[in-house]
């Protein structure tokens, strides 16, 4: 019970701060079609915000900001909803993004946290990994590499990598 209840904590922070913490170099302000540029959780924000996101992306296919931030709005509304095949959608999404450009980091995070969502651990890691050979400064990849671990009962793997996301962020968000 545990063990369940700290994944889900760390699924929850891996989520949460996968949009917290946007590809700054790379993805444009999305403040005018969300408002505040965050994503809510009601479940009427979330339908409001997916149907935009899917006409966007549905207009401009090569809108890889676009398509993160819907993955990012379908799997808010997975929990929300309980609906699986809206973290499905949101892989494909950003399989597509990937395909376009293999090195979005920002697409690659969110497809680690889909992966973690899935309970596929071992995509989660090695896209995870994938983020950490990119940005081994982001302490946010070292908790998906945690996480995964974790999961598949790799503990001294899972907090050497909790170490270094607490190190690079000291807060208790880490």
């Amino acid at each position: 019970m545990t063990k369940l209840w700290l994944a889900s904590c760390l699924l929850y922070v891996v989520a949460a701060t996968a949009c917290s913490r946007p590809d700054a170099r790379r993805t444009p302000s999305v403040t005018p079609l969300l408002g505040t540029g965050q994503l809510s959780t009601s479940r009427q924000d979330l339908n409001r915000t997916i149907a935009a996101l899917r006409e966007r992306v549905a207009a401009s296919p090569d809108d890889a900001p676009a398509g993160v931030l819907l993955a990012d709005a379908l799997l808010r509304q997975t929990r929300v909803s309980g609906n699986a095949g809206l973290a499905s959608e949101a892989e494909r999404v950003l399989v597509a993004a990937l395909q376009r450009d293999g090195e979005r980091y920002d697409a690659r995070r969110m497809l680690a946290a889909t992966f973690l969502s899935q309970h596929r651990f071992a995509d989660a890691l090695r896209e995870a990994e994938h983020c950490r050979a990119m940005r081994a400064d982001d302490p946010w990849v070292w908790g998906v590499i945690g996480d995964a671990h974790i999961e598949r009962d790799e503990y001294d793997e899972a907090f050497d990598a909790f170490d270094r996301m607490a190190a690079l962020k000291p807060t208790a968000a880490a």
